[in-house]
């Protein structure tokens, strides 16, 4: 009985797990498809949207190196659900800004808020892909994917239809608190325990640590460029309806779904250490 009721707990782990990452998907593409709007409210050229573009990654990278300390003292459930809160309020504050002071800021908090998010979510992950004891992690991945999707294509349809950008946001919003209400009773899981050993510069100084750090700084590059300027490309140089140009993120993100999906699958069958990395 003791054994059933564990199994049935860390399933439910699982799933909030998913659902956290599809929540994170749904939040940042839900945002994609603004993006020719953001820039057309404010007469932004190519080189000023870069800038306001710029804000996401800034805010990002000014959380992540603090996240860690913040899940040892506050856990994962909390940090968890004040993302998705903040998610709630910053989105339709991104769109409906009429000054560029606010909308850098609210950029700026967009950032912040996807960069916990994103460092707690995968240390959760793992967490619960080692009580598992297979191979979970690129499922996760999958949903936050299937996230994208979702957000990408939900906002693009409703676009499409004449919505409001900011109504269209708002069922974004609506969407959010509904799946955060799911997942947040199963969201308790352990804090996995870590030794401060000199940070992130000790680290990167061992070759694999290395080599995953440039391969995931290649990935991101390519997925941010996507997330930020394909719905710009598709309107400006393929002269696609604003209300359709993020149909071109859409499709990306199907591509990389149907990838993270397999992943496990792969895993299972040939190990989660390449060749190149066997030395670790």
């Amino acid at each position: 009985m003791a054994f059933m009721d564990e199994c049935l707990h860390r399933a439910r782990q699982q799933r909030a797990t998913r659902t956290v990452f599809f929540i994170a998907g749904l939040a940042m593409s839900g945002w994609a498809p603004l993006i020719p709007f953001v820039k057309a409210q404010h007469a932004a050229s190519d080189a000023m949207l870069g800038l306001l573009l710029f804000c996401i990654a800034a805010g990002s990278m000014s959380m992540m190196p603090f996240t860690g300390r913040l899940i040892q003292r506050y856990g994962y459930r909390r940090l968890i659900l004040l993302s998705c809160a903040g998610f709630c309020f910053d989105l339709p504050l991104i769109i409906a800004a009429d000054t560029l002071a606010v909308t850098v800021l609210a950029l700026l908090l967009f950032g912040a808020l996807n960069g916990v998010l994103d460092v707690t979510m995968n240390a959760q992950a793992v967490v619960v892909e080692r009580e598992s004891g297979s191979a979970k992690m690129s499922g996760f991945h999958g949903f936050y994917s299937i996230g994208t999707i979702a957000g990408a294509g939900l906002v693009s349809f409703l676009l499409s239809m004449n919505v409001a950008p900011l109504l269209a946001l708002a069922l974004i919003v609506v969407l959010i608190v509904i799946l955060s209400i799911i997942a947040a009773p199963a969201l308790q899981v352990p804090v996995l325990a870590t030794a401060d050993q000199g940070g992130t510069l000790l680290a990167l100084r061992h070759p694999p640590v290395l080599i995953i750090a440039l391969l995931c700084f290649c990935l991101f590059l390519c997925e941010g460029a996507m997330l930020d300027w394909s719905a710009v490309l598709m309107h400006n140089v393929h002269h696609i309806p604003l209300e359709q140009a993020g149909i071109g993120f859409t499709c990306y993100s199907l591509a990389v779904t149907l990838s993270r999906l397999t992943g496990d699958r792969l895993i299972a069958r040939w190990g989660k250490q390449p060749v190149l990395l066997s030395g670790a």
